[in-house]
């Protein structure tokens, strides 16, 4: 029984780092200017992504400066571009040291006009007033902002990343009931927004532009140099749907630098992160190792069911059989980490897009 107490309360850490994510739930009111923003969206074979994003752009009536940097792809990426009356860039040559996704986003910085750059991956979608939402929200004190989209799954093994979805939320340290009086742990990759100036600061550091986790070393960078970030939830601004191509692109996808972004977020929370993971684990093996089953054993099995399904909702529309099935996405996420760590230490080599991404000096 006391097994039971101890996985219980190693839950409670997963209520304590996802106590409160905000989000931009409220309808927009009032205006905003978006006339002197760029939005930046570097891509590479995005044919099947960028389109719904350039169509929820074009549906906002955003009147500022699009751009999308069209970085080496083989598809027609640039001509879908184009059509939505983007500025295309074509990618130069990638410099030693640098990542692709690094210096798109800097030739499409420095191919900008206006003050405020918002930084977009190409499989995002703005939701209703979802561009003024978040500018509005940047003006208010024009600190770096960085934003975790929505998760929009339409087929079954999608469903699968959840505890991704949820330990990318937790691994942030701001939504504890502390929330921005502890230190931020990430600055999301998909949506970023802020100052050209803010931008430069970060944006040439070494350990940024040759990183594959650029924005994980973007916020620590930020906060070395006495910058503030902020990072929200993006329910009811901006969504994505991250690996549409199947199951084996999602492997790839979360495996290729999973591990890597483990180790960047801080002794303490990971610390919590990991409580959390190894109640949700002991509790699936238990039965395994202790084939004596019990009425309380039975109640923590439905109550870790219950916080994931809460977590789920709030990060993406996972279903009511998160309850259930939580145990295949729990495995699902294992195997997964356990790739991810062995390309990283081993293999040090991932392809991604098209392209081999040496690990070696992650």
């Amino acid at each position: 029984m006391w097994a039971d107490y101890i996985q219980l309360a190693f839950l409670l850490s997963g209520f304590i780092l996802m106590w409160k994510i905000p989000r931009f739930l409220k309808p927009f009111k009032g205006d905003v200017k978006t006339s002197k923003v760029s939005i930046l969206i570097p891509a590479r074979n995005e044919e099947k992504r960028i389109e719904p994003l350039l169509k929820s752009i074009q549906a906002q009536g955003f009147d500022g400066e699009l751009i999308v940097i069209d970085d080496e792809s083989t598809d027609q990426t640039a001509a879908i571009a184009l059509k939505y009356g983007a500025k295309v860039i074509s990618s130069k040559p990638l410099p030693k040291g640098w990542r692709g996704k690094s210096w798109a986003l800097y030739q499409g910085v420095e191919a900008s006009s206006f003050e405020v750059v918002m930084l977009l991956d190409a499989d995002t979608h703005f939701e209703k007033d979802g561009i003024k939402k978040i500018v509005h929200l940047f003006y208010q004190d024009e600190t770096p902002l960085s934003i975790q989209p929505y998760h929009q799954m339409k087929k079954p093994y999608e469903q699968l990343s959840l505890m991704f979805n949820v330990v990318i939320l937790m691994s942030s340290n701001l939504y504890t009931p502390f929330q921005t009086r502890l230190k931020p742990r990430v600055f999301y990759g998909p949506v970023q927004v802020m100052k050209k100036d803010d931008y430069h600061t970060v944006g040439t550091d070494k350990k940024v532009n040759s990183s594959v986790l650029d924005d994980i070393e973007m916020g620590k960078v930020f906060l070395e140099k006495g910058r503030p970030i902020r990072a929200l939830g993006g329910q009811g601004a901006v969504s994505f749907r991250m690996y549409p191509g199947g199951f084996k692109e999602s492997v790839s996808g979360w495996s290729k630098s999973f591990a890597t972004g483990a180790k960047l977020i801080g002794f303490w929370n990971m610390l919590m992160v990991s409580l959390w993971i190894t109640a949700i684990f002991s509790i699936l093996f238990r039965p395994l190792l202790i084939p004596e089953f019990t009425p309380l054993q039975g109640l923590v099995f439905i109550i870790a069911g219950i916080q994931l399904y809460w977590m789920g909702r709030r990060v993406g529309n996972f279903t009511f059989l998160t309850i259930v099935l939580y145990p295949l996405q729990a495995l699902y996420f294992l195997g997964v980490f356990g790739l991810s760590f062995f390309k990283t230490k081993f293999t040090k080599n991932v392809a991604w897009r098209g392209r081999n991404i040496d690990l070696g000096d992650e």
